[in-house]
């Protein structure tokens, strides 16, 4: 009797799963401290700068 379902070579619904558990968490924190990491880069990038404004 042949296989209904064959996932050999390709992505599983656990290897989805275990992505999304792990990518998840990531981009929320991302979007909730968004504006804290902005600051930090633009901070940097100004220190880099020299201090002058463009």
């Amino acid at each position: 009797m042949p296989r209904l379902l064959d996932d050999t070579g390709g992505l599983s619904v656990e290897k989805i799963l275990l992505l999304a558990v792990i990518a998840l968490p990531i981009i929320i924190a991302l979007i909730a401290f968004r504006d804290k990491i902005i600051g930090w880069f633009n901070s940097k990038a100004y220190k880099q700068d020299g201090g002058s404004s463009r």
